[in-house]
């Protein structure tokens, strides 16, 4: 094969944002990316039918991977990717959009890896309970269940 299957539009923006909300950086998501599609190139004979499923879980294994080589995340990192407002949107808008999104994002820093990935799949990536549980290699119901606890306990964060 000499070239790697395409990835629509719309599943790259998935992937990219699965890549950012593990990463919590967009720089490091794009490196993620990047390095995921070089890994993927030098396989690229014996890649799966689907493709995009595959890649998900090597973006988030690569994530995973070099978050453990970091010491910690870091605010100060943060590059605040999605913080530009739209042209249609007003300061006051703009602002709360800004501020609910920081609060998300802290809530999200706040579960541990296993459910904030399980959470990032679902609610970020768009995929299904059994997309999840296949790409993280965990039983549906033990997939259900993190994603049910993660959910729960970003309510709880949200509602203080």
């Amino acid at each position: 094969m000499d070239s790697l299957p395409r990835l629509s539009t719309h599943e790259l923006d998935k992937i990219r944002a699965l890549a950012c909300t593990l990463t919590r950086n967009a720089a490091d998501a794009d490196d993620i990316i990047q390095e995921a599609f070089l890994f993927s190139w030098q396989k690229r004979d014996g890649l799966p039918p689907d493709f995009a499923k595959w890649f998900s879980l090597l973006v988030a294994n690569c994530a995973r991977n070099r978050r453990r080589k970091q010491d910690g995340f870091n605010p100060a990192n943060d590059d605040g990717a999605g913080a530009v407002p739209s042209p249609d949107e007003g300061p006051d808008s703009a602002a709360i959009r800004l501020e609910s999104r920081g609060r998300l994002q802290a809530a999200l820093a706040d579960l541990d890896e296993k459910t904030r990935h399980a959470v990032a799949l679902c609610y970020i990536a768009g995929f299904t309970d059994l997309e999840g549980s296949k790409i993280t290699g965990i039983s549906l119901k033990a997939f259900k269940s993190r994603v049910k606890r993660g959910r729960n306990q970003l309510a709880a964060t949200l509602a203080e």
